[in-house]
């Protein structure tokens, strides 16, 4: 069985596919080009020449986008596709045109392929997101529980409108095994801190380095920092292994399939914690920094210029910070048969060092 992989060149999606080849899968990925010539170049550059050799043969791509994929189709006549992987999306927090084009017209005609050459198994990756702004516990369901949310940004808006069409697509193929998982924030490697993707979380860690530095030079002397939280908010983030690690068991094993999973650790992180390691790291490296309070909310007019200057660089992410909900994640549990749990003493530390030593993706270690 050959599996199409979109989004194959993608944070998320490098991961997913290194573990499908280890699992023995043959995968076809989608490379977005406009002609076999650039999709070739993408393709040895990103991924063909990283491989091992026992798994070069397990591999090919097709060039195209979700909005053109002919050479797509030519392998589902020829090679017989019966499993997508949908890894593909703009995960910025942009326009809602700009998000709803891609992560909504562009699945529309993923799933069209899903019933022209009766695709057995569709696995979608999504966000937990898609719940909106609210709070308390989230469950794993697989309806439209999300219908009158209020969404934080375009992002989350256009991922609940393609579960939508996810869900509508199954009812038309009742044949298709339609699985769905919803991580959160996603960041780098549980292992090393690895990461090409240096948005969400790692805005708070801007934020803190620049703080760092500031207060380094003398630029900032002020000995206290308000935070707007009470410091007992969960934080959600899931290391990028953890991603593919759970989308790869459950794609192995059918007994596992035509659910929700959160992939997230089972137990969220304290947001206190969370600050308390993230500062903790720079006070090793002999900065000096203010005392960080949290207050749970503050009036702009009363915020000092370096509280406005934190507004300013965590931007749009800022409620990420403040207001999560707790995911559950029981579906997720029995698949990877036990809780997955992240300390929050060892594992931020990690992401951080990765994020200075390379300056946020600029430099190569």
């Amino acid at each position: 069985m050959w599996t199409l992989q979109t989004g194959g060149t993608g944070f998320v999606g490098k991961q997913v596919l290194r573990g499908l080849l280890n699992n023995g899968h043959k995968v076809v990925v989608l490379i977005r080009a406009k002609t076999s010539h650039e999709a070739a170049k993408k393709w040895h550059h990103q991924i063909y020449d990283k491989l091992p050799l026992d798994q070069m043969p397990q591999v090919l791509y097709a060039h195209g986008d979700l909005f053109d994929l002919t050479t797509c189709e030519r392998f589902a006549y020829s090679e017989g596709i019966k499993r997508i992987v949908h890894c593909a999306g703009d995960v910025s927090f942009g326009p809602h045109n700009q998000c709803h084009h891609v992560n909504v017209n562009g699945l529309r005609n993923l799933l069209d392929l899903t019933r022209k050459y009766s695709v057995e198994e569709f696995h979608h990756v999504s966000t937990a997101y898609v719940c909106g702004a609210v709070q308390g516990s989230v469950y794993e369901l697989r309806r439209n529980e999300f219908a009158t949310a209020k969404f934080k940004n375009a992002y989350e808006k256009s991922k609940h409108d393609a579960e939508l069409l996810v869900y509508k697509n199954s009812v038309l193929c009742p044949w298709l095994h339609t699985t769905i998982y919803r991580p959160t924030v996603v960041v780098g490697s549980e292992v090393n801190g690895a990461t090409t993707c240096f948005n969400g979380f790692y805005q708070l860690v801007r934020a803190a380095w620049n703080l760092s530095k500031a207060c380094h030079s003398g630029l900032i002397t002020d000995k206290q920092i308000r935070l707007p939280f009470t410091g007992l908010e969960c934080v959600n983030l899931v290391p990028v292994d953890h991603v593919s690690r759970v989308i790869n068991h459950v794609v192995s094993n059918p007994e596992h399939q035509r659910k929700i999973y959160h992939v997230t650790p089972s137990q969220p992180m304290n947001a206190f914690k969370v600050m308390t390691a993230l500062l903790g790291y720079f006070r090793e490296k002999m900065y000096k920094l203010p005392e960080v309070v949290p207050v749970g909310s503050i009036a702009r007019k009363k915020m000092t210029t370096l509280e406005k200057m934190l507004e300013v660089w965590l931007g749009p992410y800022a409620p990420y910070f403040a207001t999560d909900p707790s995911f559950n994640t029981d579906n997720t549990d029995a698949a990877i048969l036990g809780k997955y749990i992240l300390s929050e003493e060892v594992f931020i530390p990690r992401i951080v060092e990765y994020a200075i030593a390379t300056n946020f993706g600029r430099n190569r270690l």
